[in-house]
């Protein structure tokens, strides 16, 4: 019967940090950096990724078209898993999006994914889903536009 069960992804959208402590789960990669005193902003160096971005800024970066044209573009090219991933009912994947100062994006990386005994292949394909997330309004801090995190949780579900 799981063979002939379907998914059924859930895209939730969390553009605050603070709500995810974002970053706070991606190992011993990043080395923090607070900008200023004034400022709210918090630059971390990753070494897996070879850059820094601020993981928390004044304003977070904004998908082009908004949240809504941002589920369209997710959920048109989500890939199902393709093995049989019935064990991992009600999971959630979270994805970082990396945001270039000038509205791209340059990178992504996995802060919590599905334990590879029962990851199947969502882990791989919801970094693919993201990676059309091409353009976007910058983050903002003190005044101008960084290169900051954004965080895409996915949530699964499965359906009989």
């Amino acid at each position: 019967m799981s063979v002939l069960a379907t998914w059924k992804a859930l895209i939730i959208f969390l553009t605050a940090c603070t709500i995810w402590s974002c970053g706070a789960n991606v190992k011993d990669q990043q080395q923090t950096k607070p900008t200023n005193d004034s400022s709210s902003c918090v630059l971390k160096y990753d070494s897996a990724l070879g850059m820094s971005y601020y993981s928390k800024a004044d304003i977070d970066p904004i998908y082009v078209g908004g949240l809504k044209e941002m589920s369209k573009v997710l959920l048109k090219n989500h890939k199902y898993p393709t093995q049989d991933c019935s064990k991992i009912m009600d999971s959630k994947i979270v994805v970082g999006c990396i945001i270039s100062a000038d509205g791209k994006l340059i990178g992504k990386m996995l802060i919590k994914g599905l334990p590879e005994n029962k990851g199947c292949d969502a882990n791989k394909n919801a970094l693919e889903t993201v990676s059309h997330l091409t353009d976007w309004i910058p983050g903002r801090c003190d005044g101008r536009n960084v290169t900051a995190l954004f965080i895409v949780p996915i949530q699964y579900e499965w359906k009989e």
